[in-house]
């Protein structure tokens, strides 16, 4: 592996979009022929490894991401699956995904540096034309781009020895993980975290748009004979005492009025991870991450 390019700080600058960009030159060239593609926020990113999948699988999860940019990275993967390979289509989501809008957020620049290039699209964002042409010149060297080509040909996944998971930019990480601070810490944390995301329970506006979206992508994914998958990812039992419990109901009675057949799991539902496995109070240690893919992985057996 040629890693000189982690060394790169223009790359680690735009690192999201790069490796976000290359998952769909994988697949538009044929490199990678996913019979899987994955979408969802970074509870996916963190918390499905593609290397456990029997069947060649591309993640298109990121970081904030939200089902407007869900649906655009679908629609432009299926302008391209000429030949039909893409056999499931799986969207990793929280509770609260259907009532969160990237582009109102305080991570909205993220809709002009990563996903602005890819896809033409701030959404709900207003950006002044010259930042939109800035964004796309600084990210159109050839060199560069061959570059990183070269670095996500052979390592197709997100994480690597400098992309980590357990980054002390967390700071559950930081005060030594998540199993490893005491009980009130991991109280406190996942109280923190769920005031924040318990904030989207008033976006009315929001949850329409993307209940909207989400059925035309359904409706689509379904005339393509694409398998629909929709998994709530798992969270710790501390964040289950704060997160609002209508988010739940909500996201249950939507799945259940769409016309489509949709394949559904709450992993919450399931018991089947402990304290070791989380991060922090609602993303994954790479353990965690294998545990729930290989049972993902068999759901699509």
């Amino acid at each position: 592996m040629d890693i000189s390019i982690l060394d790169n700080e223009f790359f680690l600058y735009n690192y999201d979009y790069c490796y976000l960009e290359s998952m769909h030159w994988l697949f538009n060239s044929k490199i990678i022929p996913a019979e899987n593609i994955i979408t969802g926020l970074s509870y996916g990113l963190d918390g499905i490894e593609c290397s456990c999948f029997d069947r060649p699988t591309l993640s298109f999860c990121m970081h904030s991401q939200d089902v407007f940019y869900d649906t655009h990275h679908i629609v432009n993967i299926l302008k391209n699956d000429n030949n039909h390979i893409i056999k499931n289509c799986l969207f990793a989501f929280g509770y609260y995904s259907f009532h969160y809008d990237l582009s109102k957020t305080m991570f909205k620049d993220r809709c002009v540096n990563v996903y602005y290039p890819l896809f033409k699209t701030t959404h709900n964002l207003y950006v002044e034309n010259i930042e939109k042409r800035i964004s796309i010149n600084n990210l159109s060297d050839p060199d560069f781009i061959k570059g990183y080509h070269a670095f996500f040909k052979e390592n197709p996944y997100y994480f690597n020895n400098k992309i980590v998971r357990d980054t002390l930019d967390n700071a559950v990480v930081a005060k030594g993980g998540w199993k490893n601070i005491t009980d009130e810490e991991r109280l406190q944390f996942a109280k923190n975290r769920a005031i924040i995301q318990n904030k989207h329970i008033h976006h009315i506006e929001t949850l329409k748009e993307n209940v909207a979206l989400f059925y035309k992508i359904c409706k689509i994914l379904t005339q393509c004979n694409i398998k629909i998958h929709v998994i709530i990812m798992p969270f710790s039992q501390e964040y289950a005492v704060f997160i609002n419990s209508e988010y739940k109901k909500m996201i249950y009675g939507i799945l259940d009025e769409m016309p489509f057949e949709i394949n559904f799991i709450d992993f919450n539902d399931e018991h089947i991870m402990n304290t070791c496995d989380f991060m922090d109070q609602d993303h994954l240690t790479l353990d965690g991450a294998k545990k729930i893919s290989k049972v993902i992985n068999s759901l699509l057996l």
